[in-house]
């Protein structure tokens, strides 16, 4: 794994919602980041923004069927149900992709470092 990755990975959760490249005041972690993972944190960021309202069609497109599916309830607005699709990335991260009337709404990428890779997948 690498370095740049390392110092992202702390228990960085990122959401496709959060803009990182705002107010520092506003996101003070963000800034006391080295450059590089600091980097690396806004390019991820900026590629998650561009799944945001492909359709399901089109994320299994590029990703294949998902390793998990979940509903994860209602939308507050519409009432309607919505779903999470998740891709595993290693052992214990994965892409979270949110659902909503078959298009994505919101993206994650959760990265947990393993010293173990080859262990047993982690739910």
């Amino acid at each position: 794994m690498s370095k740049i990755l390392r110092y992202a990975l702390f228990a960085i959760s990122i959401a496709a919602s959060v803009v990182a490249s705002a107010n520092p005041d506003r996101f003070p972690a963000l800034e006391k980041l080295p450059a590089e993972p600091r980097a690396a944190v806004a390019t991820l960021m900026d590629w998650q923004r561009t799944l945001v309202d492909l359709t399901v069609a089109e994320i299994e497109a590029r990703f294949g069927k998902p390793d998990k599916t979940k509903n994860v309830g209602t939308n507050a607005a519409s009432g309607k149900p919505m779903q999470m699709i998740s891709y595993r990335l290693s052992r214990r991260s994965e892409l979270q992709i949110t659902i909503h009337e078959g298009e994505v709404i919101a993206v994650a990428t959760i990265l947990l470092p393993s010293g173990n890779e080859s262990g047993p997948i982690e739910d």
